[in-house]
């Protein structure tokens, strides 16, 4: 799907930028599913290809990238949380030691995904890099909501000039509002 191939060349454009700018050895994004229930993994820049396999999807609340979807809080966590909390083992299964993961939320503040950074030289973000990296996570929800704005018009792109054509537009429309209404009300 174009869209997969967009949101993983972002999230690796994103990394290559900021990630050394905060010291950070790896990226996570997560994308969430239609249903809202389930993470999908987008992209890991900088994770081993392994990583790929065992954490394809997580469920809201397993995990640091879980969790962050179902409270759609930020969460960072030092080395010493990574060490101990058990949501913290993707992250130090990989070595890191620091990690700041951030939701990202759409205009409306409906969950679209995650994104995080990990460390594994240094064994904390300070506070300064975490907004940092908050504000980088508002700029590629900004860009993931107008791509999907984009899609959903392309979508209907002369959709007017039949019945036929405009009546499959006003389903897709449909589907589309559906599972965007169905993304707002998950629990939570």
């Amino acid at each position: 799907m174009e869209e997969d191939r967009d949101e993983a060349a972002m999230a690796a454009a994103v990394f290559a930028a900021v990630g050394p700018l905060v010291d950070a050895a790896f990226c996570v994004n997560y994308r969430l599913d239609e249903g809202g229930a389930t993470l999908s993994l987008v992209a890991a820049p900088g994770a081993p290809p392994g990583f790929a396999q065992a954490a394809a999807t997580l469920r809201l609340g397993e995990a640091f990238c879980g969790t962050v979807a179902a409270t759609c809080e930020r969460l960072t966590a030092d080395a010493a949380r990574i060490a101990t909390d058990a949501r913290g083992a993707l992250v130090r299964d990989l070595g890191g030691r620091a990690y700041s993961c951030h939701p990202l939320l759409d205009g409306e503040g409906r969950l679209m995904g995650t994104l995080s950074f990990a460390a594994t030289r240094k064994d904390a973000f300070d506070e300064e890099e975490a907004d940092f990296l908050q504000t980088v996570c508002h700029f590629v929800a900004l860009a993931w909501q107008r791509r999907r704005g984009e899609a959903a018009r392309r979508g209907c792109a002369g959709c007017w000039t039949t019945s036929t054509s405009s009546s499959a537009c006003w389903r897709r429309t449909a589907r589309w509002w559906r599972a965007t209404v169905r993304r707002s009300r998950r629990p939570g």
